[in-house]
């Protein structure tokens, strides 16, 4: 069996905890776990459904700002992926629901 990785950034995992932003758990290292920093997918997955930073609680922006600094990505990339995502989950659900017609 192969050893456990940090989800986030490959590195020797602290242990398996879970994550602040889905139902989920997985491996972390100390590093990655005291930054508060979260594999992309599940931010993403995570923060589907909100529309805007103005959406989130406050409280919730310096964990997803240090996301997005570790990621080198903006606000304005997260709710374009957020986008994307809802899009293609629209899809499936729009052929499922053919297909069970």
């Amino acid at each position: 069996m192969a050893e456990r990785e940090c989800c986030v950034c490959g590195g020797k995992p602290l242990g398996v905890c879970a994550s602040s932003m889905r139902p989920i758990s997985d491996a972390w290292c100390r590093e990655c776990l005291e930054q508060g920093l979260e594999p992309w997918s599940f931010i993403v997955g995570g923060l589907a459904g909100i529309s805007s930073k103005e959406s989130l609680r406050v409280e919730a922006h310096p964990q997803i700002e240090a996301n997005l600094k570790y990621y080198g990505k903006t606000w304005e990339d997260l709710f374009a992926e957020i986008r994307k995502l809802e899009s293609e989950y629209e899809k499936y659900l729009d052929k499922m629901r053919r297909r069970d017609t």
